[in-house]
């Protein structure tokens, strides 16, 4: 259990730190052009003063300071856009920020507010411009850089009300707003990590869980999959006969489409009866009726799941023989018992899978079909457990018993069955 929060934890924080160094990234391209306007501005000041400012004339101090932030900025997105990124940028950025927005305030007033001059009062912009850098510290991801850029542009904006000789009243109004705006800014950036968070969760569990108990919950999922536990269950074994002599016969480039074709219609035959799929094994499939959620009538779900998959074998055969492809014969295996289902793996490979003599014997039974001529062999536990659920002979399969089979590694033999003619087809769902 603490390994797989400690995993989940790590990919979380992983994938927080990629989200943060994309919004850092968006930060520096604003940063960047924000820059880049006021230098154009400051050049445009500079040179047409009286005409744009209604000044005598405007010092190019304004311009080459714009222009020295600028590089600053362009260095600084080249370098994130490249994949460099600290844990420290989020908190010495915005210092860097309000070291910015000050000196460039700054140097405005101290080189180009003259007395008697008709330049529009700048308190407007320069509130703006402290509200937007409070709210970039919701982009960082943490409550501390959101704390960290509204205090700052808190304490930038009073040094320039001092500079500027603003009332203080209006000093305290608009240093009210920012707050407001941070506040805010860092509730967005922790419902933003939150969203994060449960849908990082989700995509590692759809690793190796089920999509529907995935998105029953989170929580429930962890639970299932840290938590060992016995289960009584049907495993469901099928594989397509002599796959190597068939991927001889048609082009590399078409095997996985083959198999593609194949594997997939019968892993949705399983799920449209209950089933999970365990795993793809090349060209074999282990399927298991009744885990993670429990299921009442696991061995029936798996029978109508196995008359499914062979009557959709033979309808994919039909289409392969129409366009002169090879047919595939299919072998199932079919046995009811008690497994322990869990989580396999550790670290950032993990997979939920089901482990037992159960699974063993629904594998030897599989490959004793080939054997016996026949398309699938159930285990007599499984047509005991089955028959309770059809509620008259006209719904249940017909089974046809076949005899008993010795298995490798368990004592004694097992009594086998198997469709009887015709009892076997089902139209796929």
């Amino acid at each position: 259990m603490a390994a797989l929060h400690a995993d989940l934890a790590e990919s979380i924080e992983r994938t927080l730190v990629d989200e943060a160094r994309r919004n850092e990234l968006a930060i520096a391209y604003v940063r960047a052009v924000a820059v880049a306007l006021a230098g154009l501005l400051n050049f445009g000041f500079s040179a047409y003063p009286r005409e744009s400012v209604g000044m005598e004339q405007f010092s190019t101090l304004n311009a080459l300071l714009s222009s020295a932030w600028l590089l600053v900025s362009m260095v600084l997105a080249a370098m994130l856009y490249r994949g460099w990124y600290r844990p420290r940028l989020p908190v010495l950025l915005p210092f860097m920020d309000a070291i910015m927005v000050l000196t460039m305030f700054v140097t405005v007033f101290v080189t180009a507010l003259q007395p008697g001059e008709a330049m529009l009062h700048p308190g407007v912009l320069t509130a703006a411009g402290c509200v937007l850098f409070a709210i970039t510290g919701a982009l960082r991801l943490t409550r501390a850089a959101a704390a960290l850029t509204t205090g700052l542009s808190v304490l930038v904006f009073a040094a320039i009300s001092a500079i500027a000789s603003y009332a203080p009243a209006q000093a305290l109004f608009v240093c009210a707003i920012i707050v407001s705006a941070g506040l805010l800014a860092g509730k967005m950036g922790d419902i933003v990590r939150r969203a994060v968070e449960g849908e990082t969760s989700r995509l590692i569990l759809q690793r190796f869980l089920p999509a529907n108990l995935v998105e029953a919950g989170t929580r429930a999922a962890i639970d299932i999959i840290s938590r060992p536990r016995s289960l009584q269950v049907t495993v469901l074994i099928s594989d397509l006969r002599d796959f190597t002599a068939i991927a001889d016969q048609i082009p590399p480039e078409e095997v996985l489409e083959f198999l593609n074709l194949f594997q997939g219609a019968f892993a949705r035959a399983v799920r449209d009866h209950g089933g999970t799929v365990d795993k793809f094994m090349g060209d074999g499939l282990l399927a298991v009726f009744g885990a993670p959620e429990p299921l009442a009538d696991h061995a029936a779900c798996a029978i109508r799941a196995a008359r499914a998959m062979l009557a959709t074998a033979e309808t994919l055969n039909a289409g392969q023989s129409g366009r002169g492809k090879p047919r595939a014969s299919l072998g199932i295996g079919i046995h009811s018992g008690a497994v322990i289902a869990g989580c396999l793996g550790s670290g950032s490979r993990m997979e939920f899978t089901v482990v037992g003599d159960t699974v063993n014997i629904a594998s030897r039974l599989e490959a004793n079909t080939k054997a016996l001529g026949v398309p699938i062999l159930i285990s007599e536990d499984s047509i005991g457990q089955s028959r309770s659920e059809f509620p008259d002979e006209s719904a249940s399969p017909t089974f046809r018993e076949v005899g008993d089979v010795s298995v490798r590694g368990r004592g004694g033999s097992i009594k086998v069955f198997t469709f009887a003619a015709g009892a076997g087809s089902e139209e796929p769902r």
